[in-house]
């Protein structure tokens, strides 16, 4: 190499230079890249914290939801049992005047 020779210092400069220019993107790339990815971090807690939040209040209507038909069957059953026992006693009072209608009859 000979120090003397423009056109290889010039092209020695060159490349130092694109070397500088080079690091200066790679260190903006690298800054950028951290400001979004703590960015994207804080998105994806948030995303997380209100899919959890979620998770929890369906876990809640579930069980609501659950309750609300162990009620309603309750209801029905005790439903049956009403139109069982009004049958019953409709049926007996039924008897009874015909048995009181016919009493006076005689």
């Amino acid at each position: 190499m000979n120090p003397t020779n423009p056109d290889l210092t010039a092209l020695l400069k060159q490349i130092s230079d694109n070397i500088v220019e080079l690091e200066h993107i790679l260190q903006q790339f690298e800054s950028n890249f951290f400001e979004k990815n703590a960015l994207f971090q804080s998105r994806i807690e948030t995303a997380w914290t209100k899919l959890e939040q979620h998770e929890k209040e369906i876990n809640e209507l579930r069980k609501i939801t659950q309750e609300i038909s162990h009620s309603v069957t309750k209801i029905e059953s005790f439903g049956r049992i009403q139109l069982w026992v009004g049958t019953i006693l409709g049926g007996t009072v039924i008897v009874w005047i015909l048995s009181q209608f016919l009493h006076l009859l005689e």
